[in-house]
């Protein structure tokens, strides 16, 4: 997922709301500051896996900082 993120926002942290891929909605939180390659991997059940949908896959986040 390319996530845009103000400069602002790169330096104080952002709140993520977003919609999984079964519909689950869900709250990352970035408290790290974001560089122009950051990248936050979520590991759980943001991505399901189809034959066990208790386990999940990692999520990759990348962030297009707007100037």
């Amino acid at each position: 997922m390319i996530q845009k993120i103000s400069l602002l926002e790169t330096l104080i942290g952002k709140t993520l709301n977003l919609t999984t891929l079964d519909g689950r909605d869900i709250t990352i939180h970035v408290t790290d500051i974001v560089t122009p390659c950051y990248q936050k991997v979520v590991y759980g059940d943001v991505v399901p896996l189809s034959k066990d949908p208790s386990k999940g896959e990692k999520f990759i986040i990348k962030f297009d900082v707007m100037f």
